[in-house]
C-alpha cells in the first residue's frame, strides 16, 4: 500500500516537472522586439554559415517563460540540415544546441 503511494507521488512530481517549462507565449500581448530586428541579431549570430542556410521559420516562444523569438534555418542538402537561433526580446541572442532525432 505504501509503494503505491510513493509511485503515484513520484509520477505526479514527475509530470510536474516535465511540463512545468512549456509555457506558451502570451499571443495577447505585443512582443517588444521587432521581428526585423530580431531576424537581424539571428542572422549575425549565424554568421558566414547564412551563405548555406536559409530561414525556413520564425515564431513566437518561451524558453522557461522568457518570452523569444525562434528562428529555424535550414539547407537545401539531401537530407537537410537544420540550425536553430533563439533571440531573446532583452536582445541576447544564441544558436541552439542541434538535436538530432
Amino acid at each position: 500500500m505504501k509503494t503505491r503511494y510513493i509511485l503515484l507521488s513520484l509520477l505526479a512530481v514527475s509530470a510536474t516537472l516535465f511540463a512545468g517549462p512549456f509555457v506558451p507565449y502570451d499571443s495577447t500581448k505585443p512582443p517588444s522586439l521587432s521581428l526585423p530586428v530580431a531576424y537581424e541579431l539571428a542572422a549575425k549570430t549565424l554568421g558566414t554559415a547564412t551563405n548555406q542556410f536559409y530561414c525556413s521559420e520564425a515564431r513566437l516562444d518561451t524558453d522557461f517563460g522568457k518570452p523569444m523569438w525562434s528562428f529555424t534555418f535550414s539547407t537545401t542538402n539531401k537530407p537537410p540540415h537544420f540550425q536553430s537561433v533563439w533571440v531573446y526580446f532583452d536582445g541576447t541572442a544564441r544558436l541552439a544546441p542541434n538535436v538530432i532525432l
